[in-house]
């Protein structure tokens, strides 16, 4: 996942995805909700950011965004987004993510 992370994001990826580790460590982020293939979640930051995206198939996503500067700037390519795809992978491994229609677990 790291790899498609950083093929995805581009210039600066190793970086983001680095501060995205450190965003899962601090467990900054509030919550993420999966209901079918759109997950959501919050991100605690300077402000509190709003980060969305669709899953597909063979383990990818689409129609990123976070609503943080960077984020916005770089069609939703941040540290904020790649922390909640590391963790998204993360419990799709454990097996629990999207374990029901409508999930929400709080990562605070």
């Amino acid at each position: 996942l790291k790899q498609d992370l950083e093929d995805f994001m581009g210039p600066r990826s190793a970086k983001k995805i680095k501060m995205a580790e450190d965003i899962l460590e601090e467990k900054c982020v509030l919550g993420l909700s999966c209901h079918g293939d759109q997950v959501t979640a919050r991100v605690k930051g300077t402000n509190p950011y709003d980060v969305a995206f669709c899953l597909v198939d063979g383990g990818k996503w689409k129609d990123q965004t976070c609503n943080c500067p960077d984020g916005s700037k770089n069609s939703g390519k941040c540290k904020h987004f790649a922390a909640v795809m590391l963790l998204c992978y993360d419990d799709e491994q454990a097996g629990t993510l999207g374990s029901s229609q409508a999930s929400t677990t709080n990562y605070e």
